[in-house]
């Protein structure tokens, strides 16, 4: 059986995605899907499954007034984090164990100029401006790039419509575990290390 990229409809980070849509249409802010969310609505038609957040854009205007939108982000039970031009969306769940659910929504801000879209904190990541057009994803329509193909070269390479192998056998739950992994490994090396300076002092004293 084909193993499927895109995770389903249930799963958390849909609903998170879901639910910043509404919340920034109710509001009348547009947005758009940007880097690998928007790789995995066209070539996938869904939130590629390695892949541990959203990533979309709103022009620079509208940064601060998605940061007044925070009372309704936390009505929904989700975090809205400001810094710099970034915004973070995030799920303020906790998982067993008490350790904070992983999906969030990053949020990046772009301006533009007579010819080209750029984003804010970098400017040599530009595109000609071409418009928008729709997809359907999860039900609902998303605004895309209308020379999405373009953008999508322009950062992953013309290579993109094809799936990276190295990332075939990663999910989104391997990356969940991954702090957790890096903290047994870390305090195992410690305990190797106090073990040595208890060694070595028995030894030279």
């Amino acid at each position: 059986m084909k193993k499927r990229l895109a995770v389903n409809k249930d799963d958390d980070i849909v609903k998170l995605l879901i639910d910043v849509r509404k919340v920034l249409e109710k509001n009348n802010i547009f947005f758009f899907p940007i880097f690998g969310t928007l790789l995995g609505f066209v070539r996938d038609n869904g939130i590629i499954s390695f892949d541990p957040d959203c990533d979309i854009g709103v022009l620079s205007n509208c940064i601060d007034d998605i940061v007044a939108l925070k009372p309704e982000f936390e009505d929904l039970g989700y975090k809205c984090i400001k810094k710099n031009n970034k915004i973070k969306i995030a799920s303020s769940k906790i998982q067993k164990g008490g350790t904070p659910a992983f999906q969030h929504i990053d949020i990046f801000s772009f301006d533009i100029d007579d010819k080209y879209m750029f984003l804010t904190d970098k400017p040599k990541h530009r595109f000609l401006k071409k418009g928008f057009t729709d997809i359907k994803v999860y039900g609902v329509n998303f605004h895309i790039f209308k020379n999405y193909e373009e953008y999508l070269t322009m950062v992953y390479g013309k290579n993109w419509r094809t799936p990276d192998p190295n990332f075939a056998h990663t999910s989104r739950d391997f990356v969940r575990r991954k702090p957790n992994t890096i903290n047994k490994i870390v305090n195992f090396v410690i305990k190797i290390l106090k073990r040595v300076i208890d060694i070595l002092n028995d030894k030279f004293n």
